[in-house]
């Protein structure tokens, strides 16, 4: 799985953004698009999953990410949008999980880059790759407390506890009680499953 060091962050907030410039040409505005499609195509995918690990379905993991990735797109095309975005990787996971967590009409059933120009849609996942065992976890994760369910699912997309700790308001303690406490749940549960499957070869 991607981590979060590797996906690509935004490009550097240029001058306009900061009120010291214009409003961008046609130029500016392509590399604007270009940035985003790109950051869109590393994270799209992980989002949903993200969102999935969370609770969510397969088609309210995507409706969540698409409107999360509209939000994004509009905060990166206004004045000072992205001064607040410090880690954009978490920062859109935060906002595809809220849209999911409390959904308005707006929210449901988007295209993610609709109001892109010449921007691609996102290939359909492959339900062959959910294996029983990864339809297992997802299950699992269903049952754990909304907070603890959090911390894993940033755990599993590859985020250290330190940074899971500063943007939940967390510990760095409580992160790493969060994450036993998951570990020792799915340990059991998954065990439970090759006992089963076990018994049925």
């Amino acid at each position: 799985m991607t981590s979060a060091e590797q996906v690509p962050a935004w490009p550097e907030e240029p001058t306009w953004a900061k009120g010291h410039a214009p409003v961008p040409d046609v130029a500016t505005m392509a590399e604007m698009r270009a940035a985003f499609l790109d950051f869109f195509d590393c994270n799209y995918h992980p989002v949903v999953r993200f969102v999935m690990l969370n609770g969510a379905t397969l088609h309210d993991a995507q409706d969540a990410a698409g409107a999360a990735f509209l939000d994004a797109w509009e905060r990166l095309t206004r004045p000072n949008g992205w001064e607040t975005i410090q880690d954009p990787p978490a920062w859109i996971r935060t906002v595809a999980l809220r849209k999911y967590r409390r959904p308005t009409r707006s929210s449901l059933r988007v295209s993610p880059v609709e109001d892109i120009p010449d921007a691609p849609q996102p290939a359909a996942p492959d339900h062959g790759e959910l294996t029983t065992q990864a339809q297992y976890v997802l299950a699992t994760l269903r049952h754990l407390d909304e907070q603890t369910r959090e911390v894993m699912a940033f755990h599993l997309d590859g985020f250290s506890s330190p940074q899971i700790a500063v943007h939940l308001g967390i510990t760095d303690q409580k992160v790493r009680d969060l994450l036993r406490k998951a570990r020792k749940i799915l340990g059991r549960k998954l065990g439970e499953l090759d006992q089963k499957e076990g018994g049925t070869r």
